[in-house]
């Protein structure tokens, strides 16, 4: 009976597969992707009622001339710093 049991092989490291590794625009479009998904969960998730973007977007529609206003001012002082 002893004679029937058999050991599992040995597994080395040479008889491993060999993972490839990716290139290094595989890697950038797959750090891309994630960035993409992260960021558009983010503004879901500000645009749920009472969160900031959802109170932007009502103050835009409300007032559109007056948000231009604002914008442009401010693109004025960041311009001004440079």
């Amino acid at each position: 009976m002893s004679a029937d049991i058999r050991e599992p092989p040995y597994v080395y490291e040479g008889l491993d597969p060999v993972s490839r590794k990716k290139s290094m625009f595989a890697e950038a479009s797959d750090v891309a992707k994630s960035a993409a998904v992260t960021l558009g969960q983010a503004i879901e998730k500000s645009r749920q009622p009472g969160m900031p973007l959802d109170v932007l977007s009502k103050l835009v529609r409300e007032a559109p001339l007056g948000s231009l206003v604002v914008a442009f001012l401010c693109g004025v002082i960041v311009a001004r710093r440079r």
